[in-house]
């Protein structure tokens, strides 16, 4: 639900408007930035600058590799080159968008039951989602939801396991796992993990890891705390 609008939005409704729901709350920040939560407050909210130069990199990167790669210069060479690096910039921001869309919205789908309820979440219009009695989220691991889940956690680069992240978000691989099953589990973390651990140059743990959960700014707010809180209350006693 909404509650700025009291419209219901569902996992479906998350799968296909994440990107808004995220620039909406974005946009109030930048215009009220008073309202932000002090561990939110990072010292550059009058930082309006548009990020110009991120989005023609992101164009250009792209079409000078393909001009390079193909080492030819006439006029209709760098015709080719900006339309299939414009393809490849694209296909780039569809796919972060896809893999958004998807981690928010089945990732925070509550507790599903093999594949069947992984579908029906994701395609049913009065999919109910239940939440996770423990503690009161409706965080979710796909690949408990069947071989399909599973496939969609590694499509995600393990994003889709929205459990364990926020259970532990100072962990760099979503699981709880070791050894060779953690890199079954998370492949993408577990490896990420391995280079920021290792000494490979340039790839180190960031800030925010081995601090106190207190100090991280993406904790839970306090509010939500106590509605999670709530539903676990109201479970125990109604079961």
């Amino acid at each position: 639900m909404d509650p700025r609008n009291g419209r219901t939005i569902g996992v479906r409704g998350v799968a296909r408007s994440n990107v808004y729901l995220y620039k909406r709350d974005a946009d109030l920040f930048r215009d009220r930035p008073d309202l932000k939560p002090a561990y939110l407050i990072t010292g550059r909210e009058k930082n309006k600058k548009k990020p110009v130069k991120e989005v023609v990199a992101g164009f250009v990167i792209p079409s000078a590799a393909v001009l390079l790669s193909r080492r030819k210069f006439k006029s209709e060479d760098l015709l080719i080159a900006a339309v299939a690096g414009s393809a490849l910039n694209g296909a780039r921001i569809g796919t972060e968008i896809l893999g958004g869309n998807t981690v928010n919205s089945l990732g925070h789908s509550g507790v599903l039951e093999r594949s069947a309820g992984l579908v029906s979440a994701a395609l049913s219009k009065k999919y109910q989602p239940r939440f996770n009695p423990e503690d009161g989220t409706y965080s979710t691991d796909t690949s408990r939801a069947g071989a399909l889940g599973r496939v969609i956690k590694w499509l995600t680069l393990d994003e889709a396991n929205q459990d364990v992240h926020h259970k532990y978000p100072e962990k760099i691989a979503y699981t709880l796992e070791k050894g060779l099953r953690a890199w079954y589990d998370a492949p993408f973390g577990s490896f990420v993990e391995f280079l920021a651990k290792s000494k490979v140059p340039l790839v180190r743990e960031g800030k925010g890891f081995g601090v106190p959960k207190a100090e991280r700014p993406d904790m839970t707010h306090e509010a939500v705390l106590l509605i999670q809180k709530r539903r676990v209350g109201q479970y125990a006693a109604q079961n």
